[in-house]
């Protein structure tokens, strides 16, 4: 099975299986974060001798443990299917939301995330988008993508890495796409969470208001429905040199 090592001790590391089982593994040159292949039947007998010695494994992976399992960033992709992904510490996936129902089969199609650095997270999810046909037409296709953490560099960092990724992903699906990243403070998260949204794609159509002008005629609700690529040319028309 796969397991994740989640702390490193010399000549021994804490394993995280997929299953949520910790065992401890002999460490061959591991990297915290690196994803291994664990034989059953040595998954087995780890099992048996972290049972018969559960107070020297925590001793020795409680806090890699807290670092693995504690959310620590978030970051969103709309197209139209709209994706959440939130992540640890170390990059890795821990959970993945569709916010929508575009989103909600897009899930069911890339299968689970959780594990994965957010880069390769995101380059599957981009890819099956574009095979599922939502970048065809005479016309660029748009995205978003927004970032949050509690570390603000992180989460710049986590928004030009993921652009760059979904850019690559679109190039290699030979498809046209203008790629948006930003990134968002916990309040926008929140707000975005109370209407159902994305805070990525609530950010742009907040934009759009502001460029707009009689900011009236924007109904916020309504431009939510609406997939990225849109919000993208409605908010250019509304450009001075457009």
């Amino acid at each position: 099975m796969k397991a994740v090592i989640v702390e490193i001790r010399g000549e021994t590391a804490a394993a995280l299986g997929r299953d949520g089982s910790v065992f401890k593994v002999k460490n061959h040159a591991y990297a915290v974060g690196q994803t291994i292949d664990v034989r059953r039947g040595g998954f087995s007998r780890q099992l048996a001798v972290l049972a018969a010695a559960a107070a020297a494994v925590f001793l020795i992976v409680g806090a890699g443990i807290h670092t693995y399992l504690s959310p620590y960033s978030l970051v969103s992709l709309d197209v139209n299917p709209s994706l959440q992904y939130t992540l640890n510490r170390l990059g890795l996936v821990l959970s993945v939301e569709a916010v929508n129902g575009d989103g909600d089969e897009l899930l069911q199609e890339v299968g689970t995330l959780n594990n994965r650095r957010i880069e390769d997270a995101i380059s599957i999810t981009v890819k099956q988008i574009a095979e599922d046909g939502y970048f065809d037409g005479d016309e660029p296709g748009g995205m978003v993508i927004a970032a949050s953490s509690h570390d603000e560099q992180e989460a710049a960092r986590l928004a030009e890495n993921a652009k760059e990724t979904a850019l690559r992903a679109t190039q290699e699906s030979e498809k046209e796409v203008v790629v948006a990243a930003m990134t968002v403070d916990e309040g926008k998260v929140q707000a975005a969470k109370e209407l159902g949204v994305s805070p990525g794609k609530l950010t742009l159509v907040e934009q759009l208001k502001e460029t707009a002008s009689d900011p009236e005629t924007i109904d916020v609700k309504e431009w939510l429905e609406k997939p990225v690529k849109d919000i993208m040319k409605e908010t250019a028309s509304h450009m001075p040199d457009n």
